[in-house]
């Protein structure tokens, strides 16, 4: 029989820790450090998104609106989660300020086994970052 040693954790697939709070809560920096901590992959969403559109999300809003901006957030919400699962690289992921306010993420995210914290920080630090 093939046994566990005691303190070693046989990981099987990709754990992914998703970080959510309002825009200025800190999910960047967090999410950074934690990785860091960690030696895990980290993924900053709002990044992402700016990368596929080549342009930075105020100006995708201001040009194409947010129906728009929201359809490409879930497409690069999807091709990370996929791409932390085809390379089992376990990741800490920075979700955008709104991703997880919108309909369906939070079932998305339990059903794809994300364990999502939510960065609480008081209104003043939001509004001075």
């Amino acid at each position: 029989m093939n046994q566990t040693p005691i303190g070693r954790v046989q990981q099987s697939r990709a754990l992914i820790i998703g970080l959510a709070g309002f825009m200025g809560a800190g999910k960047s920096t967090v999410g950074t450090r934690l990785a860091r901590q960690l030696g895990w992959r980290f993924v900053d969403l709002d990044e992402r998104i700016e990368q596929a559109a080549g342009i930075s999300i105020p100006e995708f809003f201001e040009r194409h609106g947010e129906f728009a901006f929201r359809q490409l957030e879930a497409d690069q919400l999807r091709s990370t989660l996929g791409r932390a699962v085809e390379f089992q690289e376990s990741t800490v992921l920075a979700l955008g300020g709104g991703t997880y306010a919108q309909p369906g993420a939070p079932e998305f995210l339990r059903n794809s086994g994300v364990l999502v914290i939510w960065l609480d920080t008081p209104i003043e630090v939001l509004l001075s970052r």
